[in-house]
């Protein structure tokens, strides 16, 4: 659950639910400003966000479940995790009962789903503390090449 494809999926997944996300607000608040909220494009197009988003709150659930299978509950040894857990669930839960609450409610998932931006950075980090680990080793297996080379090459020349 650790892999670097995974967190580049999960980034893009993350960056397509906030498209989503400020697409409906966006065709909401420009179809009621120009009073156009009525016309038969509208509603289709809104409905597909919705399912759209629901798809991905599902995505999102699953990988959460995922992970802490894997991790079991150590995974919520970071707060990062804890918050995103936290998102992850509300936004489930908001987004499959969305249209028996008041507006007002369902406005909450916007707020809490940008914190998803919060996850983008998450994503970026662990991505970045990947590759430095990985030239970490490179680095250190280097060194213990030379050091190698060095301690043969000093037994030549101690013995020549």
């Amino acid at each position: 659950m650790n892999s670097r494809a995974k967190h580049w999926l999960i980034l893009v997944l993350i960056i397509l639910d906030v498209a989503g996300i400020l697409s409906d607000i966006f065709i909401a608040l420009i179809t009621c400003e120009i009073g156009i909220e009525h016309d038969k494009w509208v509603a289709p197009t809104r409905n597909a966000l919705t399912i759209f988003s629901l798809s991905l709150s599902c995505v999102f659930l699953v990988e959460l479940l995922l992970s802490l299978f894997a991790d079991g509950w150590s995974y919520f040894s970071s707060w990062l995790h804890i918050f995103d857990a936290f998102v992850v669930v509300v936004g489930f839960a908001i987004d499959l009962f969305e249209h028996n609450i008041a507006e007002e409610i369902a406005s909450l998932i916007v707020i809490l789903r940008l914190w998803r931006f919060v996850k983008i950075v998450d994503e970026f980090s662990v991505e970045a503390s990947e590759q430095a680990e990985e030239q970490t080793g490179e680095l250190r297996k280097r060194i213990q090449d030379l050091e190698t080379r060095n301690a043969a090459l000093e037994a030549q020349l101690g013995h020549g």
